[in-house]
């Protein structure tokens, strides 16, 4: 006790820690209720800007509000259709390369991106994408999805493998400075914001966990297993402290502080029933609160985006009942479903409508080709593919790339 300098007042008698569990208990009860209420609160609010405002607005910012600033490699598209909503790129559809023709399960068609006014003003992630998608993947001008693709299929040999792999963690790496780059940009920074509650939430209990810890091996006996939980316990409820995010570090500091101070050090089923359970029950708890929240000025717009999303199924009757649905509208609705992940469930409704007959495909790109999806496994795949393909390329068996290569020869020698 001495070595530790903690009062043997304090620790000697260990009635403080089932005391420590119920008071913990009560206060994971009192969290619950009143993030589960707030949730219950917040689906009642619709926003107050009409469908029509939220379609008028930056799909980037769309997609940014809606995911709460957690982009994913998708949301480039997003990048993209954002330089088109300011007219600074065109957009239309074009073949796809040969060798995604001829694969099974890749599209025939993907879209191409081209700079309609070289010498318009970008903001800082709009400069990083022309430099990462036009100037690496393209001709400066312009820019096709595929050539950010994947693999049309299994590969002949390593250094073929070696080339998509490390295309995929070039393309990570991109789209990681890229993004960190929009959560910079002046209108998107101050929508979302990291959650203060979690982390109070977070530090206060891994402060439990490291001091019960400490605290019952100071008053216990000093033994090689005692040491060890303790140790564990502490380390991990420190890297929970630093990754505040992190649900798996918290779970697995509550898991060793709560096998530490129920089985270790506090036999008694008392302790086992309140701080030991305590520790655990703050894992669920932890899973309610998130990890960014909407800033006060944004809710308003989040509420909007969430009520658009959900209505999504429902936008072309409601949109044909107002008779404001044209193919303009239309068009810009599209690229919102693509900003709010909702793009299969919005375009089911449109599928084989001649409400607008032939659209440009010029003009309205988005529209001509929802009109023509059969509602298959691969539909809006021109979209989609390019992002689809794992982190694991295949190579061919070695029987079958002999072959592959020998008619590859032979058709090189007779043309």
């Amino acid at each position: 006790m001495k070595n530790f300098g903690i009062s043997q007042t304090i620790f000697g008698e260990r009635d403080w820690a089932p005391m420590l569990g119920t008071g913990l208990l009560g206060l994971l009860l009192v969290v619950a209720v009143l993030r589960i209420a707030a949730f219950a609160v917040s689906l009642s609010k619709k926003g107050s800007l009409s469908d029509e405002e939220v379609e008028a607005l930056d799909p980037l910012l769309l997609a940014y509000v809606n995911r709460k600033s957690r982009l994913k490699r998708r949301h480039t598209t997003v990048g993209l259709l954002s330089l088109v909503y300011r007219g600074v790129l065109s957009m239309r559809r074009v073949g796809a390369k040969p060798r995604y023709i001829q694969a099974e399960d890749a599209p025939d068609w993907t879209f191409e991106f081209r700079f309609e006014d070289p010498h318009a003003w970008l903001t800082e992630d709009e400069k990083l994408l022309k430099e990462q998608l036009f100037d690496d993947y393209g001709s400066g001008g312009k820019f096709r999805l595929d050539a950010i693709a994947g693999p049309a299929g299994p590969q002949d040999g390593l250094s073929e493998r070696a080339l998509y792999r490390n295309k995929k963690r070039r393309l990570n790496r991109q789209f990681r400075a890229w993004s960190a780059e929009v959560a910079k940009r002046d209108g998107i920074e101050q929508t979302v914001r990291r959650s203060m509650p979690l982390r109070l939430f977070v530090w206060g209990f891994a402060l439990c966990f490291a001091g019960s810890a400490i605290g019952l091996y100071a008053a216990g006996e000093h033994n090689s297993a005692a040491l060890f939980w303790t140790v564990l316990t502490v380390v991990f409820a420190a890297a929970a402290c630093v990754r505040v995010g992190s649900r798996t570090l918290f779970a697995l500091a509550a898991l060793f502080a709560s096998a530490a101070v129920s089985v270790v050090f506090y036999p008694a089923p008392e302790g086992m029933a309140a701080l030991g359970t305590a520790f655990l029950s703050a894992v669920p708890v932890r899973l309610l609160l998130p990890a960014y929240v909407i800033s006060p000025a944004a809710r308003d717009l989040w509420l909007s985006v969430r009520r658009w999303r959900r209505t999504s199924r429902s936008w072309s009757a409601r949109a044909a009942d107002s008779g404001k649905d044209d193919a303009a509208r239309t068009e810009r609705a599209l690229q919102t479903a693509i900003a709010l992940d909702a793009l299969p469930g919005f375009a089911y409704p449109l599928r084989g409508s001649d409400r607008y007959g032939a659209p440009d495909e010029r003009l309205y790109p988005l529209l001509a080709l929802t009109l023509k999806q059969a509602g298959g496994m691969n539909d809006f795949g021109e979209l989609t593919h390019p992002y689809r393909w794992p982190d694991l390329v295949y190579l061919v068996p070695q029987n079958k790339r002999k072959d592959r290569l020998l008619r590859r020869k032979a058709s090189r020698r007779n043309p």
